[in-house]
């Protein structure tokens, strides 16, 4: 198989990146910025919960019951840690977002600078 250039293999993982966003943000119906926000700041209250949670599960820990707070503690990390890649999520798309609407941006004032041109070319060549 041909080599994949170093340019487009960059794109492709942004192209991974951004799908696996675009999954996230449809699978849990969020539309906007504040939608994202609002998400990201329940599942932070709720890694606060958890994490408390499993404090006092510790903290009540001793011999008799040591394998039960162990077992518990374990689902509560795994549900933990679930939780923080989704959070891990909004992040990366917040920051992905303003370098996509940064490169907008500047490919729309490349346009208009496009368009002035051709408008001032296309007077010159009527005028003749």
């Amino acid at each position: 198989p041909q080599r994949v250039s170093f340019f487009m293999r960059e794109e492709m993982i942004k192209f991974d990146r951004y799908q696996k966003q675009f999954k996230f943000l449809f699978s849990h119906n969020i539309e906007t910025g504040e939608d994202l926000q609002k998400y990201q700041k329940d599942k932070e209250a709720e890694v606060e919960m958890l994490i408390t949670r499993r404090k006092k599960l510790y903290d009540e820990r001793n011999d008799e019951n040591c394998d039960e707070v162990k077992e518990k503690a374990k689902e509560i990390n795994t549900d933990l840690n679930e939780l923080r890649k989704e959070i891990r999520m909004c992040k990366a798309i917040f920051k992905d977002s303003y370098k996509i609407a940064e490169k907008k941006r500047q490919a729309m004032a490349l346009q208009k600078q496009a368009d002035k041109e051709l408008m001032k070319d296309e007077h010159k060549r009527r005028s003749r």
